[in-house]
């Protein structure tokens, strides 16, 4: 906690919301979660893709998959 008041008297002019530990923590498990969804794309054999360059490359071809895909995430 003295870490948390010292942050608080040293750097006053921040940007966005709180900088506390609970939104801290909201914000990790947010980036997990997308980074998991972006990592189950990418290694999942479903019958679509997803890579760096290109991104997930949904197309009306892949309506089917990526509804099934949406109701199991």
């Amino acid at each position: 906690m003295a870490a948390a008041s010292l942050m608080a008297t040293r750097f006053i002019v921040v940007k966005g919301g709180p900088k506390d530990a609970d939104s801290c923590e909201r914000r990790f498990q947010l980036m997990k979660k997308q980074y998991e969804a972006v990592h189950d794309l990418k290694t999942s054999v479903s019958g679509f893709r997803y890579d760096d360059k290109g991104g997930a490359g949904v197309t009306l071809l892949q309506k089917d998959i990526w509804k099934r895909f949406v109701k199991v995430v």
